[in-house]
């Protein structure tokens, strides 16, 4: 069985953001903005719910690829934008308050993660069907 990567990841180029990944384009991008944006320093949990990366920052992001000689499209963008959307918002989290709310940001669009988590109400019914399987063998 075939299994697509976008469906694990949410990533539909995992090559192209590799090479932008290993140019720390995320980081820098994010970084020079957490600089200028001080003000969302004020509420993680209003950033968390209620900040969205705007276009502005979208076509700084796609210049900066340009200018750093990595190759991509505007179609490229288009159909990564909801992963670079979230990693830009997560490293801009990691610059105001650190590695825990970047994971907490990245986490919360982890396509992986949300199914996982999903699962958790499942495991303690298997835990008790077990343990009631159990009792009973030794009866």
């Amino acid at each position: 069985m075939l299994i697509k990567t976008e469906l694990i990841t949410g990533i539909e180029s995992p090559a192209l953001i590799l090479k932008i990944s290993q140019k720390r384009i995320f980081f820098e991008l994010a970084a020079k903005y957490a600089q200028k944006h001080h003000h969302l320093e004020n509420s993680f949990s209003s950033f968390l719910n209620d900040y969205q990366v705007n276009e502005d920052l979208i076509q700084e992001f796609f210049q900066t690829v340009l200018e750093k000689e990595i190759a991509i499209t505007p179609y490229d963008l288009e159909k990564n934008k909801k992963y670079i959307k979230n990693r830009l918002k997560a490293e801009i989290a990691r610059s105001l308050w650190g590695n825990d709310k970047y994971y907490i940001v990245l986490l919360k669009n982890d396509n992986q993660y949300q199914a996982a988590m999903k699962l958790f109400p499942y495991a303690e019914k298997i835990r008790v069907n077990f343990s009631n399987n159990m009792a009973l063998k030794d009866r």
